[in-house]
């Protein structure tokens, strides 16, 4: 269902559906260059550096999120693998794109790394727990 749902949000968000896409709608209020002109000061850190507060920020949501959701049948890999995918893009794109840092190529590809062992882990983890209370054939075992 939420796919479903992310789908039919992404097609009216882009006017494939025949509506103003926000972008158009907004003048362009959403994108980067908004945000640089704006009055928030961003200057506190540098662009490095908010790179790699990004990449951690985005690490550790998505290691808790697998973390949480392992028990769901290897749910919680899943999720792991489809943000380590994004990290790991974000890591080719620093390093082959610009604008070119080789600290985000590296804190993205560690996070990356990171991450689908937390994915790994929390999965290995939550089967093992399965056997011990035989909860996947639905019978109980002594201890």
């Amino acid at each position: 269902m939420g796919a479903v749902l992310a789908v039919a949000g992404s097609a009216v968000g882009s006017g494939a559906l025949g509506g103003t896409p926000i972008a158009q709608a907004s003048d362009g209020a959403l994108s980067a260059a908004a945000l640089a002109t704006s009055s928030i000061d961003l200057s506190v850190l540098s662009p490095t550096a908010w790179a790699g507060v990004v990449v951690a920020v985005a690490a550790v949501i998505a290691s808790l999120t697998s973390v949480r959701l392992s028990g769901l049948a290897w749910t919680g890999l899943g999720v792991a693998a489809a943000s380590a995918w994004g990290l790991a893009g974000i890591a080719v794109g620093r390093a082959t794109e610009g604008p070119s840092s080789s600290v985000t190529t590296v804190l993205a590809a560690v996070a990356a790394t990171v991450v689908l062992a937390v994915g790994v882990v929390a999965g290995l983890r939550s089967e093992a727990s399965r056997g011990r209370t035989g909860r996947s054939t639905g019978q109980q075992t002594g201890r």
